[in-house]
This record gives structure tokens, C-alpha cells and sequence, in this order.
């Protein structure tokens, strides 16, 4: 008013805004720089996206996989050729690769088949994969694998993989030896454990002449802590209404041949177990069932160790030809221990119950007469126990010995025992008169010896006969026929007259010693 003109109004600095710069589009190389970013992310976030989606689902390798794969086993293989129907790979949950081969078929380099296996997996190691660009065992699974296993007369073993293949033969130190070489293999490096299941085993032995078969087996391998141990779970089917199943374990420090060896076996016929061990052939003419625990070791050298075994035999008779007559027992057990640098077998305990009474008894038996692999005959000496008496209807009670002493020859084929000497110590102690004709010293061995007796005994009359008496340079001489005949000029009076000295047709010497 008055004239006065209104102040201009301030100007809006939204309005005042340079609206060509407001709206510049952006630069080319800020584009460029984006797009290239992108373009370059796009890749990691689908392998992100991609590996999200595979974990913990089984996914077909393509077949240049399976090209490389076949590849690398026939590297690994020196000559022999792998050949798989798929390949499938699964990413678990903790990151572990794991690589499922179907229908494996190993080839030999003539090119025959040697196995065919349905299923084998095998875990890989994530830090293989990524950091060495290798590929590392750690884990792996065989599902339904076949071996035909044969041992040879002279016991060797023969192992072929899958049916219709060739045996190769080797000793069992041998073949673990090979085992060792195999797993020795870089890609094994990481190896921790492996298992095989569904196991099918043809087992034909040439010395019991018997064939077994393993169905459905199970053997676990485990190499972590320096140590190779395994474990087989095996259900031998033999045509007998019974199944025998079998436990064995290995145990080892990786790269050397010494080893813990243990088979526990139960429900095996005594005639199958016999010919698995030179210890056990004294059980060929046993038909009865058995349970057993046998353990050995390895040396360095691969040399078989000692033999513990301790067995527990049900029920039976011992036959040894279809016409004898078989003797019964109702149970017994044996524990024993065989050294095979010696050929001997200590038995620290055996037990026999029959309805003709029990025993229990120790001793010695070493072995002797061996043809492929095995003993024909035993010499043994045992001491008796704890005897009870009792064959049916003869005694109104059983007649009890305390002790007794027996050596024997035991000849497996044809089954004979020949008795030596049998000492019976209570009858010992309780007689009047003993005369015996041992060297000077053998009774102490067995707590016969005139002293001994004669401290429970005081009225005995103990007589000795000897050929050359108690004491003097030949008291140790055994006083034999033909030694006696020869010593005593006996010999000088038979045969031809300008012939050597030769023995009476008769054992001339014992005949006299008996009658007078």
C-alpha cells in the first residue's frame, strides 16, 4: 500500500536445481564397469545358487566324467581297465564329494573280465578336491563284490576276483603283502576306512576236500592311527543243516608284516576244522560240531608265530572208517598251543566226559609223518587227571585214579594207536610190589620213582630192571632185544657161516626176560 511494492519471494532451491543435471544418465565407463561386474558375479552367484540346490542329491556324471574316471583307473591300475554303466556324484551335507560307481567291471590288460561289481562308493576329501586338485580316498563302500578263494594241497591260497577267472597264487604273507602295495597307492593316502558288504566267497579246499560259501559277508577296513585293522563277518554254508559263522581280525602297523591274527569259529564240524591247521589234524576222525578261538602273530619276516587255540567240541564219536565202531562222548574242550619251528603241540588242558566216565589230562605230542602240509602220526606223552571210571553196567561206582601217565604213537592214516607205557600213580601207592624196567631217572619225571612212593607208600616192594643196571658208563643205555642179542655174542651164533652176525628169528632176549 502507499505505493509499496511487495518483496520479490526467495527463490525455491528445488526449483532452482539444474534440471539437466539432475536427470544425467550415467557414464559410459561407469556402465561398463558395471556391467562387466555383473557379468562377472552372475557365474559365482549361480555356482552358490547351483551348489545349494545339489547338496545331499545324487546327480548323473556326464559322460566325459566317466571318460576321465575310467582314465585315471587305468593309470592307477598298471594296465587293467575300469569300466562303469553310470557315475553318479552326491555333495553331503558336511561338503564330503561322493562318488557312486554302478556295474563296475574290471578288465585285465589281455582284456578279460576279471569282476564285476554292482555298487562301489567311495567319499572323497573336500581339501583333495580343492586345495591339491587330487583326488583323495577316504572312504570307501563295496556292495556285493564275488571272490573264489582256493588253497592248494601244499596250502598255499588262490584268489580270484569275480566267477571264471584265473587263481593267482600266493602264501598269506604273500598276499599281504600285496594288500600293502595296493593300499601304498597315492590316492589312498587319505584313506581311513573302507567296507565291503553282501561279500559272496567260494571257498574250495583241496586239503579237507571240502567247499564252503561265504553269502552275504561283511569286512571292514580301518587304517587311521598308523594301525591297518580288519574285521570279517562271515556265514559259511558247507550243505550241512547247520550254518558256521566266523569271525576274523587283523591287526597290523602300516608298512610292516607283523600282525595280530584271531578267527573265532562256531558251529564248524571237528573233520572241517582239521585240515585248516597241522595243530588241529588229530580231529580228522571227530564227527562232532566245534567252536573254536584260534590266534597267531606275524613276524617281520612274514613267519608264522605260534598257535593258541582253545576248543569246545558238542556232542559226537569218534569214527575213523564207516565200519569201526564209534566211540561216544557227550563233551570236550582242548586248550593247546602249537609251535611250528618245533613241530610241537603242549596241551595245557583237555576234558572228556562220555558215559563211560571223564578225564582230565595235559602233556606233549609232537608231530611227525608230514605230507602236504600235514601230520600223519603223533607222539605224545600225557598225564591224566582226576580219572573216573565208569562203563555202563560194570561198577556199582565210579572207580577213581587220581593220576596216571600214558606215551603213545597216534597214526591218523589208518587211524591206529599204539600204546608205549600207561602208569596208573594211585594204583601205584595202594600195590605191594612194583617192578618196572625203565631207564635209571625216567619214573621221576612222573613222580614214580622209588622215594616218591615210598613216602606214601612205605611197604613197597619196588623192583627194577635194567640191561645195564642203576649206575656205570652204560646206565643209560636202553636194554633193547636186538642190543642184547648182539652184546651178549648171541648174534655171532645165527646165520650163514662166512656171513655178518644177524639177529634170532625170534626176540629171543624179551622171551627169556618174561619167562624167568
Amino acid at each position: 500500500m502507499g505505493g509499496e511494492s511487495l518483496p520479490e519471494p526467495m527463490p525455491d532451491p528445488l526449483q532452482t536445481a539444474d534440471p539437466v543435471r539432475a536427470r544425467r544418465p550415467l557414464s559410459r565407463v561407469r556402465l561398463v564397469l558395471r556391467g562387466v561386474l555383473l557379468v562377472c558375479l552372475m557365474p559365482l552367484v549361480f555356482a552358490l545358487v547351483a551348489g545349494v540346490m545339489i547338496i545331499d542329491r545324487e546327480i548323473t556324471a556326464p559322460s566325459w566324467i566317466t571318460a576321465q574316471v575310467q582314465d585315471r583307473g587305468t593309470q592307477v591300475l598298471d594296465g587293467g581297465r575300469l569300466r562303469f554303466a553310470a557315475i553318479s556324484v552326491r555333495i553331503g551335507r558336511d561338503l564330503h564329494p561322493t562318488i557312486r560307481l554302478i556295474d563296475t567291471q574290471l578288465i585285465d590288460r589281455n582284456g578279460a573280465l576279471v569282476t564285476r561289481i554292482p555298487v562301489v562308493e567311495a567319499d572323497l576329501s573336500p581339501r583333495g578336491v580343492i586345495l591339491q586338485r587330487a583326488v583323495l580316498v577316504q572312504q570307501v563302500r563295496i556292495i556285493g563284490a564275488q571272490i573264489n578263494l582256493r588253497r592248494a594241497r601244499d596250502g598255499s591260497l588262490g584268489l580270484a576276483l569275480g566267477a571264471g577267472n584265473q587263481l593267482r597264487t600266493r602264501s598269506l604273507p604273500e598276499w599281504l603283502d600285496e594288500i600293502d602295495l595296493f593300499l601304498d597307492r597315492p590316492v589312498f593316502d587319505a584313506l581311513r576306512t573302507a567296507q565291503a558288504t553282501g561279500l559272496i566267497v567260494n571257498y574250495d579246499d583241496a586239503r579237507a576236500r571240502r567247499n564252503w560259501t561265504v553269502d552275504g559277508g561283511q569286512v571292514d577296513l580301518d587304517m587311521r592311527g598308523g594301525q591297518v585293522t580288519m574285521q570279517a563277518d562271515l556265514a559259511l554254508l558247507s550243505g550241512r543243516a547247520d550254518v558256521t559263522t566266523a569271525l576274523l581280525s587283523y591287526a597290523s602297523p602300516r608298512g610292516s608284516r607283523a600282525a595280530d591274527l584271531a578267527v573265532t569259529i562256531n558251529n564248524i564240524a571237528a573233520s572241517d576244522i582239521a585240515a585248516q591247521s597241522p595243530a588241529l589234524n588229530w580231529l580228522r576222525d571227530v564227527a562232532a560240531p566245534l567252536s573254536a578261538t584260534l590266534r597267531t602273530t606275524l613276524d617281520e619276516t612274514g613267519a608264522l608265530g605260534a598257535l593258541r587255540a582253545s576248543l569246545d567240541i558238542g556232542a559226537g564219536v569218534l569214527q575213523p572208517t564207516p565200519a569201526s565202531d564209534p566211540v561216544g562222548f557227550s563233551a570236550a574242550r582242548a586248550e593247546l598251543t602249537y609251535d611250528p619251528t618245533l613241530d610241537l603241540i603242549r596241551f595245557s588242558d583237555i576234558a572228556v566226559q562220555s558215559e563211560w566216565g571223564s578225564l582230565q589230562a595235559s602233556g606233549d605230542a609232537y608231530l611227525r609223518d608230514f605230507a602236504d602240509g600235514l601230520p600223519r602220526a603223533l607222539l605224545a606223552q600225557f598225564q591224566l587227571r582226576d580219572v573216573a571210571l565208569n562203563p555202563p553196567g560194570l561198577f556199582d561206582t565210579p572207580a577213581l585214579i587220581d593220576g596216571a601217565s600214558v606215551d603213545l604213537r597216534l597214526s591218523l592214516d589208518p587211524f591206529v594207536v599204539d600204546i608205549g607205557q600207561a602208569i596208573l600213580r594211585d594204583i601205584a601207592t595202594q600195590s605191594d610190589i612194583l617192578v618196572e624196567n625203565f631207564k635209571p631217572g625216567d619214573l621221576a619225571r612222573y613222580g614214580l620213582d622209588y622215594p616218591t612212593l615210598r613216602a606214601s607208600n612205605p611197604r613197597l616192594v619196588y623192583c627194577s630192571i635194567t640191561g645195564f643196571g642203576q649206575t656205570g658208563p652204560n646206565a643209560q643205555r636202553a636194554g633193547y632185544d636186538f642190543l642184547v642179542q648182539g652184546e651178549a655174542g648171541l648174534m655171532s651164533l645165527t646165520g650163514e657161516a662166512d656171513g655178518p652176525p644177524m639177529k634170532a628169528g625170534v626176540g629171543i632176549a624179551d622171551l627169556i626176560c618174561g619167562m624167568y
